[in-house]
């Protein structure tokens, strides 16, 4: 795992350097637009960097023996979760550069999700409705993943802690299965302990765009699936509770509102505290990533009683946002006034 760490290191760090200045020089940079929580023009797309870093990554690691062989006898389909966010990354990439049209985008993603649903056994083998329901799940996770990168740092430390978490239980308790995940999770950390660099600073100086925020929806997506796999109950989604109360919460307000949910806005609850109540980005992202920590230990800790963990956490965040939202509503009022 150490030989991998630093490889992975060493490929995000020059591999990120490398396309940051050559960015600068083609002038690829984020305009700034009505949804944005930023006034200046840093790189765009630094994202880029993270798909195929998993991708080189897993090869090298199947081809150099740095894991074990047995992981060929976990990985069925080796090549395919990678294949898909490589090329949910690079859609990811054009759609930002070229604006791609819906017709070649949405078609693109979807097959991206279905090739990391068919490696992901035994999904591969449930019914249609199941894998319906699956893809409905992933399409929205992904999303939630694309919505909520939105203010300096708050992916980056998120993402952290989501594969962070991740490797640290699979290593404790479920070394069998370390073997396959490591193999991404280890390059995906190691991605945004340098994203850092660049992203979680008062001014960022690069953003990832839909190549990192989608391609990295898809490897959480695929980490909640081998994840429920194993526990079969939808309280895994404990590990992706802050974002996913934030999200659904500002989908479920906005509908309420009669508003257009695909117009570009800039309602999330930690816009709200950025924007009406003033605190930093920095502050904010790392309060969100703070909590998803808490939440994580206790999960994994609590190994008798994780559904009763998820149901306590979700009911308290959805107060803490219920009240905030009522909070930011009677600001905004007396704005007005």
């Amino acid at each position: 795992m150490i030989s991998l760490i630093l490889i992975s290191l060493i490929t995000c760090g020059v591999g990120s350097t490398l396309y940051y200045f050559w960015a600068k020089r083609r002038a690829i940079v984020d305009i700034p637009n009505e949804r944005s929580s930023h006034s200046h023009q840093p790189i765009r797309g630094l994202g880029i960097v993270f798909p195929i870093a998993c991708a080189l990554m897993g090869i090298l690691s199947l081809y150099t023996r740095i894991l074990p062989v047995e992981i060929e006898e976990i990985w069925t389909r080796p090549f395919l979760i990678p294949l898909g966010i490589v090329l949910a990354g690079l859609t990811g990439y054009f759609d930002d550069r070229l604006d791609l049209k819906a017709s070649i985008r949405l078609p693109l993603y979807a097959l991206s999700v279905g090739l990391v649903l068919f490696a992901s056994s035994p999904l591969s083998y449930i019914s249609f409705l199941g894998a319906g329901i699956a893809l409905i799940v992933l399409v929205g996770i992904i999303n939630t993943y694309n919505f909520m990168d939105g203010i300096n740092g708050i992916t980056g430390l998120y993402s952290i802690v989501f594969f962070g978490s991740v490797l640290f239980y699979l290593n404790d308790c479920n070394p069998d299965l370390l073997g396959f995940t490591e193999v991404l999770l280890i390059p995906a950390l190691c991605f945004y302990i340098v994203f850092g660099v660049f992203n979680y600073r008062k001014t960022a100086l690069a953003f990832l765009g839909d190549a990192g925020s989608i391609g990295t929806g898809l490897l959480v997506s695929t980490c909640l699936i081998f994840l429920f796999n194993e526990f079969q109950s939808i309280h895994v989604l404990s590990l992706l509770l802050v974002y996913g109360v934030d999200s659904l919460g500002t989908i479920l307000i906005r509908l309420i509102r009669r508003e257009n949910i695909f117009k570009a806005h800039r309602s999330h609850f930690y816009q709200d505290l950025v924007h009406k109540i003033g605190i930093s980005h920095i502050k904010v992202s790392f309060v969100y990533a703070l909590i998803q920590l808490c939440i994580n230990v206790l999960y994994f800790t609590s190994v008798f009683q994780p559904m009763l963990i998820f149901m306590v956490c979700l009911v308290i965040l959805c107060a803490i946002y219920l009240i905030g939202k009522r909070h930011m509503g009677q600001l905004n009022l007396n704005l007005l006034k």
